[in-house]
């Protein structure tokens, strides 16, 4: 039997900037899967892209000791790792930019 991460895909719909309407088509050929596959075009939105360690550093203007740090306390952008690389979207530097500058001058 197929088991399906339904929470997983919402979240992938989410971050390809897709409609939750598509989920809805989702479920609904889950039960209908052709022989083969399809794999769709993915929609390129500017926040889908991965980037390196280095990249992101370059985003920030930070230096990449600092981002490593940040990273080890927790408090910098959101991070992952694809195999033993550490990746950031694009979406979260900004998102985690943008955080940081409401936070910055609301203490003031």
């Amino acid at each position: 039997s197929l088991i399906i991460d339904w929470s997983a895909m919402r979240t992938c719909l989410a971050r390809q900037g897709r409609p939750a309407s598509d989920l809805t088509v989702a479920i609904a050929r889950s039960h209908d899967m052709p022989a083969q596959p399809t794999i769709p075009t993915p929609r390129r939105n500017p926040g889908d892209e991965m980037v390196t360690l280095q990249e992101a550093c370059a985003f920030l203007r930070v230096p990449e000791g600092t981002l490593r740090y940040w990273r080890h306390l927790g408090c910098g952008p959101r991070s992952f790792k694809v195999g033993r690389h550490v990746r950031y979207w694009r979406t979260d530097l900004i998102l985690w930019l943008t955080d940081q500058t409401n936070r910055s001058s609301s203490y003031q």
